[in-house]
This record gives C-alpha cells, structure tokens and sequence, in this order.
C-alpha cells in the first residue's frame, strides 16, 4: 500500500511539475516582459522547485531513499525556503497587478522579501549548524521547525488576501472588482489545500489544489493580455472594438456616447521628466478616468485608445450626462494636481458624439470627438 501511495504521489507531483514548465515556457515565449509578468514567472519557477523538493521528501520519508539526518533536512529545508518563497513572490505580484509603483523599484521589493529571506537563512543555519533543532531522533519536524515555517508564508498569503479583499470592496467599478476577487482566490486555495494537507488526507491535494488555481490565474493572465492594456489596466483598443461590437448587436436602437480624453502636454511631460515619469502620468490619468467612472451610474466602458488617449462608451439619451461625466473628470484631474506633489500638473481635452445602429456610426462618432476635442485643446495652448 505504501508503494502505490508513493509511486501515485510522485506522479502527481510530476504530472503537475510538467504543467508548471509547459505555462512557464509559454509566458517566456510571450509578448509582455514588464516587471509584473517576471514575477509571474518566478512564482511558477518557485512551484516546480517545489514539487521537485516535495518528490524527495516523499520518497525519503517512505525510504525509498536513504533516509538519513542530512535527507530529512535536506528537505525539509528546501520545503521551507520554496514555499516561503512561492508566498512571497505571490504577495509581490498581487501588489505588482494592482500598479504599487513603488513595487517596481527593486530596492522596495527587496524589503517586501526580507521576512522570507531573514527565516530561510535562520533555516539553513539551524539545520547546518544544528538540525537537531529541527529534526529530532525520529526525523520528526520539531516544534521549533512548525514555528520557523508557518509564520511567513500565512502572513504574505493573508497580507495578499484581505489587501485584494478590501480593494474589491471599496471599488465601484466591476472589473476591478473581478480582478481583485481572482487573485485573492489563489491566496484563499492555497491555505485551503494547506490545511487539507496537513490533516492527513492520503492524497496529494496541496499538489492539485496549487496547480488547478494556477492554471486559473495563468489562465485569467492571458485573457488580460488579450483584452487589457499592460500599462494601465484598461481594456485596449481590441477589446473595445469587441465591446461596440456586441452591444450594437444587441442594443442596436440604443443611443450610445463616444467620450475621448486626451492628456494636455504630454509630450512635454516625456521629454523633460523621461518616459517613466510619463509612464506614470497615463497610469494616473487612467486611475483618475477609471474611479470617476466609476462612480457613474451609467457604468462607462473605458479604453485606453493609445498613447495618451482614453475613451469612454456611455450607453445614454442624455446629453447632459455626458456633459456632467466630462466635467467630473476634470475635477477629478483639478484634485490631483490639487494633492499632488508632482512638478508638473495633469489635464485632458475631452470631446463626445453620440452613435446608434452600426459600427461605422461608431467610428463617425469618433471622428466627431476628436473634432471637438481638438477644438479645446487649441483653447489650452492659446490659453496658456
């Protein structure tokens, strides 16, 4: 009975292993390299080491391997430092998704990672220099290694849990919402799976548990890639077009607005604070657009259309709420450069038409907010 528990042990984790290299080469192979999806990465890389280590300690524990001081240690100790690490890297990619800018300085990850890396060299120092600590005569886990291994992992998988939980909450808008409660359902499997593990269930369920929730998010990670902006996070032109399109299909007869938002002096912004600080600047712009709109009752569809111009698709007959809507932006705007300690301020031209029936109506109507969106950023300039 044994035998089969192992050998069935094994092949999950190698079944799983395989899934994890087969998503990992395909993410490398992808088009997106930003800091988010290298994260991304890691984690999966994290998983297979994992898996790799779990295979050992199983066949190790049913002395299919020598089972010695130095192979209990060996690990249990690599348990310990990959699983910290998945949990960590796990938090920082759940920060990452949600645009922590300071995330993108290595230095500030760093910090985030210091808790793991502090208890994984207090791990192999014990288990160097003194592994009965950690191991006792019956190459039992001693209570000292359960108080080393535990502690961690539960704070990042927590810290990532209710962050997103409490991000999906204050949110009006749905998509944002959504995003939150997908990340935060990786966080809330694991530890489901943990526990399950730990109670003794005679299969691999924290193998399973770990791939199918990845494969849920590598999955949920295409389809951003698919449909969203990288930088921003708002659906992209394609995604666009694929929303006009259905709800001409369905809402033929209905009057629709084209809002357009386009960034005043942007190019300056580039040119004399570099393309990162401009980065930012759409990103800001976009959160801005993004928690307005948010707050409408008419639930706007926003785009980023390229580069530093923004759409927004209003299904409404009433002008006025167009026009309000475009107002709200420009205090929303007014109250950033209000609060912030930027050198420079942000502003956006905007201009709207309305559309009905087919797609071209549509793509007139773009026409027509640019129009009018050029008309005031002339006003700007000549204003200034």
């Amino acid at each position: 009975m044994k035998y089969y528990y192992t050998l069935f042990y094994v092949e999950a984790n190698i079944v799983c292993i395989i899934i994890y290299i087969l998503m990992l080469m395909r993410s490398l192979r992808g088009v997106d390299h930003q800091a988010k999806q290298r994260i991304f990465n890691i984690v999966l890389m994290c998983n297979i080491n994992y898996f790799i280590c779990d295979s050992f300690w199983i066949l190790v524990l049913n002395s299919y391997l020598p089972k010695n001081l130095f192979t209990v240690s060996l690990a249990n100790c690599g348990n310990s430092i990959l699983l910290m690490s998945i949990c960590c890297f796990w938090y920082i990619y759940v920060e990452m998704n949600q645009k922590v800018i300071s995330l993108e300085n290595r230095i500030t990850r760093l910090r985030v990672q210091l808790p793991a890396i502090i208890l994984s060299l207090i791990n192999v120092f014990l288990f160097i220099f003194f592994p009965s600590l950690m191991i006792d005569e019956n190459f039992e886990q001693t209570l000292l290694y359960i108080i080393l291994f535990i502690p961690v992992p539960i704070f990042y998988i927590f810290a990532g849990i209710i962050r997103s939980l409490a991000r999906a909450i204050k949110t009006d808008n749905p998509d944002v919402r959504s995003t939150n409660l997908t990340i935060m359902f990786y966080g809330v499997a694991v530890v489901i799976f943990g526990v399950l593990q730990m109670i003794g269930l005679d299969i691999p369920i924290f193998c399973f548990g770990c791939t199918i929730t990845m494969i849920y998010m590598y999955l949920a990670s295409l389809d951003d890639l698919v449909s969203l902006d990288p930088l921003t996070s708002l659906n992209n032109r394609a995604q666009l077009n694929r929303y006009v399109y259905q709800e001409l299909q369905h809402q033929s007869d209905a009057t629709h607005y084209v809002i357009m938002f386009d960034l005043n002096d942007f190019k300056n912004i580039n040119d004399r604070y570099g393309h990162i600080e401009g980065d930012r600047a759409i990103i800001k712009a976009a959160d801005i657009i993004k928690n307005v709109c948010g707050k409408d009752k008419n639930r706007p569809f926003i785009a980023r259309y390229g580069g530093d111009e923004f759409i927004a698709i209003v299904r409404t007959e009433n002008e006025e709420e167009v026009i309000a809507l475009s107002e709200a932006i420009r205090n929303g705007f007014k109250e950033n450069n209000d609060n912030s300690d930027k050198e420079y301020e942000l502003s956006c031209a905007i201009g709207h038409a309305s559309f009905c029936k087919t797609f071209k109506d549509f793509l007139e109507a773009i026409n027509k907010a640019d129009e009018m969106l050029y008309e005031e950023k002339k006003k700007y300039h000549y204003g200034r």
